[in-house]
């Protein structure tokens, strides 16, 4: 996974999603699309990466064509997404303001006011779940809007590129037919790129008079949370593929597009 990595000074999560094979014997297409936590101006009331003009060259490089912010528009309006500069592509919002880590997320709202004392591994699955159910248009709405053509390659991010981010590429390699286990290890890799993120928030926590170590699965990624969560949209709905079609609204086009350019091999 770390060859996945892109290395640009001052970002910590941006990675393609390519090279990882798919039951069908083929591999996903590298280059084609990648996730990242936020980059944000400077100056932005944030703790999401800084955009940095000696960096230009270094953005332009992973040349994408579409930025996919999922952040909500609170967010959004703080701290705009600096990825569409510093790329050169275009900009499509899915506003979620259900996601975990952020500045302005409801759960973040509940942390700040104290009112959020204690989140472990069960409550993350929990909440996935219901942002699953709650934003399925919106992530099916991402997925048919990168399904277009000339949409690829794109970048998809959230804040942390944890959380909405990390369920958005979930249901994505999931569509394209990607073992669970890779699926799994590429949503903790996070945990690896972005370690002890709980402690970046100690001036909140403090402020609030809640223990780090209480609410340390907030900011991270187990991997159990998000096997739960996808178990039990197969359990509801007959398998996440189901639930994409379905609640979600991803159209058999779509289903057929992303495969045809981003699977190359025997299943493509």
């Amino acid at each position: 996974m770390h060859e996945n990595v892109v290395a640009i000074e001052g970002t910590s999560n941006l990675r393609d999603i390519g090279g990882y094979p798919t039951r069908g014997g083929g591999r996903l297409r590298r280059g084609k699309v990648y996730r990242s936590e936020a980059l944000v101006f400077s100056g932005a009331p944030t703790k999401a990466s800084i955009y940095r003009e000696d960096n230009a060259h270094a953005y332009k490089q992973i040349e994408v064509k579409t930025i996919v912010d999922l952040r909500g528009k609170q967010e959004v309006d703080a701290s705009p997404t600096a990825w569409p500069h510093a790329t050169g592509a275009e900009l499509i919002a899915f506003p979620m303001d259900a996601g975990g880590e952020g500045d302005a997320t409801v759960i973040m709202k509940l942390l700040r006011e104290g009112k959020l004392r204690a989140f472990g591994v069960a409550d993350l699955a929990r909440f996935y779940a219901a942002m699953a159910r709650s934003l399925a248009p919106m992530f099916g709405g991402a997925l048919n809007a990168l399904a277009r053509p000339g949409r690829l390659p794109a970048l998809v991010h959230c804040a942390a590129g944890k959380d909405r981010t990390g369920m958005f590429i979930a249901f994505l390699m999931e569509i394209l037919d990607v073992p669970r286990e890779h699926i799994l290890s590429n949503y903790a890799f996070t945990d690896v790129l972005r370690p002890d993120r709980v402690y970046l928030y100690r001036d909140i926590l403090d402020k609030a008079g809640v223990e780090p170590e209480a609410v340390r699965s907030l900011f991270e990624s187990p991997a159990q949370a998000l096997d739960t969560t996808l178990d039990g949209l197969r359990a509801e709905f007959g398998g996440v593929e189901a639930f994409l079609t379905g609640a979600a609204g991803v159209s058999p086009d779509s289903l057929r597009r992303l495969r045809e350019e981003l699977v190359e091999g025997p299943a493509a």
